[in-house]
């Protein structure tokens, strides 16, 4: 399945900053919350340690000076309770804030506060501070202050105002990032779909993918460039090639065609010129073998005219072949079948060859079945066929020697 890589891109840029947003949320609700904790942990450690100071003015704790001292810690607003214990642990005094709620759930009072494992709590600001006197080495008591956790959005408007300016700046980087990407890599690989999408409507070898001056592209992108710029230089100069090739071809076959059709007019000049005598031959050796003008006088002659007469007929039908060379050669020559007597083909081509066994001094004898049965076959071809193979074997016959034709 295809995709779009620039909107591949679009999409990865939103989710990311989307997951940015998401996740930058709580840590920044949690940062400045810690923040917030530790800045009324802190304003609440100097308040306690200035009211410890001035309680630390007597060798005793009385009520009197707490009296004066701890409402002096009202000023912190988150300010909800001040226990003041003596070195035993004993309660001496204590004073409540205008914050201070029994009924709230994070309600922690000076009996609970004496337990020192109950200091560490998450739901209250709890702060203790020794009560020292300048003159003794050993502290007459402590001060323990509680305070109110910060509302956790207090600052809400801020973190989320700090929030979107951080996406929005981060959707600006990706956006930057986006037309670089979009210059170095989108722009290169549409450039080469471009051209080997019209390479292939037009079939136009010529194109090439040519970055644009100031672009600045991978080295992978640009190795791609270049080979796929080879690639069309090969196809090009292969199609150069294909085209002398066939520009060669077709001058070869106009020579080809010229010589075949000076061949072919040859033959039908060569062919024309023999037809004549031959005729002529035909016309008296038929006069011959019927006597026109009276008996011969040896049965012999007679023989001899009709294998003339044969002879001449073969000739001449050896050259009308020559004249359907030309339609053989085109796909055109025709084959005329018949029903035809194999011991009178074979007699009829043993008369023809007679005279060259004679000189040869080659008997040729035959081996033929009374009752073969007949054939179906182009006449003038099969004893064209015969007479090839016999007048072989008389050619390369010792002499004296013998050729049987089997059939």
């Amino acid at each position: 399945m295809a995709f779009s890589i620039q909107h591949l891109y679009r999409n990865s840029v939103a989710l990311l900053c989307v997951a940015f947003v998401v996740m930058l949320t709580p840590s920044l609700t949690a940062v400045f919350y810690l923040q917030q904790r530790g800045e009324a942990l802190r304003l609440l450690h100097i308040q306690a340690q200035m009211a410890a100071f001035a309680l630390g003015g007597d060798n005793r704790i009385d009520n009197n000076d707490t009296a004066k001292v701890l409402p002096q810690l009202e000023a912190n607003a988150e300010y909800t309770l001040a226990c003041v214990y003596d070195t035993n642990g004993a309660l001496k005094t204590y004073r409540r804030g205008p914050a201070h709620n029994v009924a709230s759930k994070n309600f922690i009072s000076c009996e609970q506060l004496a337990n020192p494992a109950n200091r560490r709590s998450l739901d209250n600001l709890i702060v203790t501070v020794p009560i020292i006197r300048a003159n003794l080495p050993e502290p007459i008591g402590e001060l323990v202050v509680v305070g109110n956790n910060p509302p956790a959005f207090a600052h809400l408007d801020t973190w989320l105002g700090i929030s979107l300016l951080l996406g929005l700046m981060l959707a600006l980087f990706c956006w930057m990032l986006g037309l670089r990407l979009r210059h170095s890599l989108i722009k290169p690989l549409r450039q080469i779909a471009s051209t080997a999408q019209r390479v292939s409507l037009y079939k136009d070898y010529t194109l090439r993918v040519v970055p644009g001056v100031l672009d600045v592209v991978p080295h992978e992108i640009q190795s791609l460039t270049d080979s796929f710029n080879a690639m069309l230089k090969e196809i090009e100069d292969r199609d150069s090639r294909l085209s002398r090739k066939s520009i060669e071809l077709e001058k070869s076959r106009q020579v080809a065609e010229n010589a075949n059709s000076a061949k072919s007019q040859f033959l039908a000049n060569v062919s024309h010129e023999l037809r004549t005598p031959l005729n002529t031959i035909i016309g008296f050796s038929t006069m011959l073998e019927k006597e026109q003008f009276g008996p011969i006088g040896n049965p012999k002659y007679v023989e001899y005219s009709r294998d003339i007469h044969d002879s001449g007929r073969h000739l001449l039908d050896v050259i009308n072949d020559i004249l359907d060379l030309t339609k053989a050669e085109t796909g055109k020559l025709s084959v005329v079948f018949s029903s035809l007597s194999v011991a009178k083909i074979i007699e009829k081509a043993l008369r023809i060859v007679a005279g060259q066994a004679h000189e040869r001094k080659v008997d040729v004898y035959t081996d033929i079945p009374a009752k073969l049965p007949k054939i179906i076959a182009d006449p003038v071809r099969l004893v064209q066929i015969l007479l090839n193979l016999l007048s072989n074997s008389i050619k390369f016959s010792e002499q004296g020697g013998k050729v049987v034709v089997c059939a």
